[in-house]
């Protein structure tokens, strides 16, 4: 039966778990956070079959339809409020306690788990629940910009779907404040405050996570994470020469460019939360600085980053 009125976004929900055996459903019972999108892939990968001319087929004409290799995936916006889902972008689950005196710490590892993520769809009569089996977080985009909140895109691969009518069971969201801008900072290295005013900071981290096929089924069977890539972005206004110095690797040209030990951005959110990454490795890749006649003067950085550890404080 038809629904009987439109469905908008805010009559559906997302919640994940974590799998114990990759691509095997478990109940969904997490929220990522405040989700202002949803964006899903299905692919068939349809294998076209042709042939010399039949009686009534063959010739130019498709003859056969089969489906190929199932792919799926989906990508998800949202406000993060904590981070307990950065273990599914690093790969271990946090040691500590989350307070001030034991932090949270989210370290790297080789392997990253897989989840089940649901998208429950509460209709007015038959309602939709599909589950993304085997998701692995393929690229992880936390973004800041002046007077906004600090927002989050997801990308993940997926190697199977369940679909019923049976949604998840509503959870509630988490009481926690957004993260915004106006609690965040850059220090390079770690421990000293860069002078400049910061106009926008992106971190971008990479899996370059894969879903394995194999005989037998036209979904995956496994999924594996290969090089993993770091990249922060930040625009900030012109103030001296440091930052072009740096990436030249002389106050003169080019020469070898230079390497920053550390460099740590974080963000506090309220008296006893924060999150703080700090990257290890960090030689800048692309500048520019913006010139235009009735502007301040902005800088555009893009670094490098060799590796990365996560410390979050969720409460006092």
């Amino acid at each position: 039966m038809a629904n009987a009125e439109k469905i908008a976004g805010v009559n559906s929900y997302i919640l994940y778990g974590a799998e114990s055996t990759y691509g095997t459903a478990v109940s969904t019972t997490k929220h990522f956070g405040l989700v202002t999108s949803f964006k899903p892939s299905l692919k068939n990968n349809l294998i076209l079959g042709r042939s010399f001319k039949g009686t009534s087929t063959g010739g130019r004409n498709v003859a056969k339809v089969v489906g190929g290799k199932f792919e799926s995936g989906f990508s998800i916006d949202f406000e993060p409020q904590v981070f307990d889902w950065m273990e599914y972008v690093l790969g271990t689950a946090p040691t500590g306690l989350g307070t001030g005196a034991s932090p949270y710490v989210y370290a790297e590892s080789d392997a990253v788990g897989s989840l089940t993520v649901s998208h429950s769809i509460d209709n007015a009569t038959t309602d939709r629940d599909t589950q993304y089996l085997g998701a692995l977080v393929n690229t992880c985009t936390i973004r800041c910009s002046v007077g906004e909140a600090v927002t989050v895109s997801l990308d993940f691969v997926s190697g199977d779907v369940d679909k019923d009518s049976t949604v998840q069971s509503a959870v509630a969201l988490d009481t926690s404040d957004p993260f915004t801008f106006a609690g965040g900072s850059i220090e390079i290295p770690d421990g000293s405050a860069i002078s400049n005013i910061i106009d926008s900071a992106e971190i971008t981290i990479t899996n370059n996570a894969e879903v394995l096929y194999g005989l037998g089924s036209r979904t995956g069977q496994a999924g594996v994470v290969k090089a993993r890539d770091y990249n922060v972005k930040f625009t900030l206004k012109y103030l001296d020469e440091t930052f072009i110095d740096w990436v030249l690797g002389s106050a003169t040209g080019p020469t070898t460019p230079t390497r920053s030990a550390t460099m740590s951005l974080k963000f506090t959110n309220g008296t006893n939360k924060y999150i703080d990454f700090v990257f290890t490795g960090v030689t800048f890749e692309d500048y520019s600085v913006g010139a235009d006649l009735n502007e301040v003067l902005t800088e555009d950085m893009n670094a490098v980053c060799e590796s990365l550890s996560v410390t979050e404080q969720q409460q006092a």
